[in-house]
This record gives C-alpha cells, structure tokens and sequence, in this order.
C-alpha cells in the first residue's frame, strides 16, 4: 500500500477514522511514559507497535530489558510516529487488509484484503493488553489473563463485544472508538437505616458496597502504576449570597491498586483490585462535629483515578442526600 498512515484510510473510511481519533488508541505515549522509556524503551512497544514507529530499534544486551542497545532503523516514517496504535497495527497482514469475516475480505476494494479469524477474537489485544517481564512472578499487564479467568469468556463475551461495540461481528462498519465507561463496570452501592443525621451524636452506620459488574477483568486494570481511589465524604454545598462556606469532611478513602516493587522485574507486593464479578464492602460510620452547620448535605462517594498514588480525574460520582440536625 503506497500509504500507511490512517489519513490515507480516511479517505474511504472516514467514519472509522473520526472513532479511532475519539479512542485511547489515537493518544499515543504520555511525556511521562516517553521519558521513562528512554531507559526501558521495550514500554513504548505498544503504545507505537509498528517498527517503523521508531527512530532506532533495539537488541537487549543478554536478553535483560533494561540493558537495550539501540542500532539505526532504516524503515523509520516519521508520519507514523505520532499515530500510536495506528490502523496498520491491527488491519496491516503482508500488504493485505486484514478483515473479520470472509465476506468483507471478498468484498471490492482498492487494495488487497484477507481475512483474519483472530482480529474479532481477544487474543488479537493480548499483544499489548498482556506483557510479562522476564524474571517477574506474574504478568506486568495481565488485562487478557484476567478477562481469561473469568466468566466472560466462559460466556464467549469477548474484549472487542464491550470495547468496541459492534466490532465482535468483524463488520466492515464496526465501532472504532475503544470504550472505557468506569460508571458501567462498576456498582456503588449504598445500606444505610436513615438517611438523617444528628451533629455531634453517634455516628450512622452506613455500608458501601463496591461491585465489579461490567468489567471482564480486574477493575482498575492494565498499567500497576494506575489505581482508582475510593472516596466518601459529606459535602455541603454553600447557598449563593450565604455566609457559610462550603465544607467536606472525609469519611473514607482507600486506594484499589496493583502495588509493584519500582524496579524490574515489578515484582508483587499487593493486589486490592476488585476482580470480575467480585463485590467489596465497606463499613463507612458517617458523622459530622456540632459545629458544622445543619441543613441539606450530600454524601458523595467517588472514583479517582491515580498515577503513582496522585489524583488525576474523577471517573465516577455518586451523591445522596442527606438531611443533617
């Protein structure tokens, strides 16, 4: 194919293109990740997974990742370095296109085409969305061993079915736009005998239940220097023209995370993640001193997202009220 790069895909598939932009696969590499790797540059493998991505290439000296050895890339193209998880990654076999079902490999088109059973199967993301480090004694990523071990797959619900709607059937037409909805895997759900709450009095006995319903892995998954904070706090929300300010007061936090030693091999040290279909509850006594002001307060219960133990986006909210005496 004279261009590789998805703007020359674009052109007869614009509708695909405008998904995958919208997708984390379009993102490419963080700064973060990008300097990292300038000593480790096996992780940029499959944030850009074609070779000519990359300015150099590299051999391991004895095999260890973290002594590479970088010599000159002669099929180096700058166009597609900035195109991260490009369409030639998953549809390029040979200078075929590769498709999902035998019908769309017959169907006309300008360039070669073939079909590829595997691209609608999960194992086709196993190659990035699993990685073991040698010497390590579990996987570093193990999203695709995960999904593996749980009932999804004994049920046939493959990665592509929840992350790619549509994309299951292989259809030339399928959703590009990689899914990620923390609000769909996960249930928050709250026991509490009254929703009423006296200052400075005994505290409410309250139970949060976290579920991983939606997800067919860990939850949070993939990177162990991600995680997802669980917070609880009772919030009021100061009136317009009041004098009282807005409050919070904590109730709860505690960190869902994959704990890895900092160097390789990422050796484990400890794993509080929900896994599929398993459910976590939390006794949350809810209280509040008597000087804080009565009146309408929220309990409000979050999922955060962390990157080395710093917050970086909320990704879910849920908020109840409560009438405070």
């Amino acid at each position: 194919m004279a261009n590789d790069s998805v703007q020359g895909c674009a052109a007869c598939h614009p509708q695909v293109a405008d998904q995958w932009a919208l997708g984390p696969h379009a993102a490419g590499p963080s700064p973060a990740l990008i300097e990292a790797a300038r000593g480790q540059p096996a992780c940029l493998s499959c944030h850009l997974p074609l070779a000519s991505q990359h300015e150099s290439l590299y051999d391991y000296d004895g095999g260890r990742l973290d002594r590479p050895v970088p010599r000159p890339n002669p099929g180096f193209e700058a166009t597609l370095a900035i195109e991260a998880v490009t369409c030639g990654a998953c549809h390029l076999r040979d200078g075929a296109v590769a498709v999902g079902t035998p019908e769309a490999a017959a169907a006309a088109a300008p360039h070669p085409m073939v079909y590829a059973d595997r691209l609608v199967e999960s194992e086709a993301c196993a190659s990035c969305h699993q990685l073991s480090w040698p010497g390590a004694d579990q996987p570093l990523y193990d999203t695709f061993g995960e999904w593996e071990r749980s009932g999804f797959a004994e049920m046939g619900i493959t990665c592509q079915g929840c992350h790619m709607l549509g994309a299951a059937d292989g259809s030339l037409g399928a959703d590009h736009e990689v899914h990620l909805d923390p609000g769909r895997a996960v249930s928050v759900l709250l026991e509490a005998p009254t929703l009423k709450l006296v200052r400075g009095g005994a505290p409410l006995p309250a139970k949060l239940t976290l579920q991983n319903t939606g997800a067919g892995h860990a939850f949070p998954t993939g990177s162990p220097f991600r995680a997802v904070r669980l917070e609880a706090a009772l919030v009021r929300t100061a009136e317009p023209g009041s004098a009282d300010d807005a409050l919070r007061m904590p109730q709860l936090t505690v960190d869902l995370a994959r704990r890895v030693s900092p160097e390789p091999p990422f050796g484990l040290e400890a794993d509080t993640r929900l896994q599929a279909g398993e459910a976590r509850a939390f006794e949350v006594p809810l209280a509040l001193p008597q000087e804080v002001p009565p009146g309408a307060w929220q309990l409000e219960v979050s999922l955060v997202r962390t990157v080395r133990g710093a917050p970086t986006e909320r990704l879910v909210a849920r908020r109840w009220s409560l009438e405070v005496e």
